[in-house]
């Protein structure tokens, strides 16, 4: 198995997700152990997201990589660029998808592809709503637009966390967290899709 050259992971202090940042960490082997290796990105550096990195996700598209990673105070996806695995990492100055903790895939023909998360306001349950939403792009850069519409794409207003989406058998696969246990009654869900539109789930 090759070495494991970067690994991505928000670090909080003890007052939860203020100040939280990515850090940059190697290993020999997938399963560890990881040796801290320096900061990838931190608030204090970056141009809008001064509160909080989380959720990293690293991909390489082309020549390049990108961290993508939840932003706050904004609330919104931010992208980060570098010409090598290890950096230096470059934000870019304005969110580019407004969703929370988004997966995001680039499709054979270069087009991307993302799912992520919408804060209901007011709560309809009266706790904590988390909506799907789909959106597309011509390139990963965006600009992307919703797919399938404003609401919530899950049915029967299931509710989500942590969405991981990727193309299996011809298929939109999302596994997420099952936030409130409405379909599963424990908090793990796999979403399927046939298209970019049209989603059930299967516990």
């Amino acid at each position: 198995m090759p070495p494991v050259r970067l690994a991505l992971a928000d670090l909080g202090t003890h007052e939860g997700l203020d100040k939280s940042h990515a850090i940059r960490a190697t290993s020999k082997s997938l399963f560890g152990p990881y040796q801290f290796q320096e900061v990838a990105l931190h608030p204090s550096k970056h141009p809008w997201a001064t509160q909080t990195i989380h959720n990293p996700k690293v991909m390489k598209v082309g020549n390049r990589y990108l961290i993508y990673h939840l932003g706050i105070p904004v609330w919104q996806t931010s992208f980060a660029w570098a010409n090598s695995i290890e950096g230096p990492w470059q934000p870019v100055a304005k969110p580019v998808l407004s969703t929370n903790n988004p997966s995001i895939l680039v499709r054979s023909d270069g087009s991307a592809y993302a799912v992520g998360e919408i804060q209901t306001a007011p709560d309809q349950d009266g706790e904590w709503d988390a909506y799907m939403q789909a959106f597309e792009a011509r390139s990963v850069d965006g600009p992307y637009r919703l797919s399938g519409g404003s609401g919530n794409i899950l049915p029967g207003s299931f509710e989500l966390e942590d969405p991981v989406v990727w193309i299996q058998g011809g298929r939109y696969q999302v596994l997420c967290t099952d936030c409130e246990s409405k379909a599963t009654g424990m908090r793990k869900a796999l979403v399927p899709a046939d298209s970019c539109g049209t989603r059930r789930l299967t516990t």
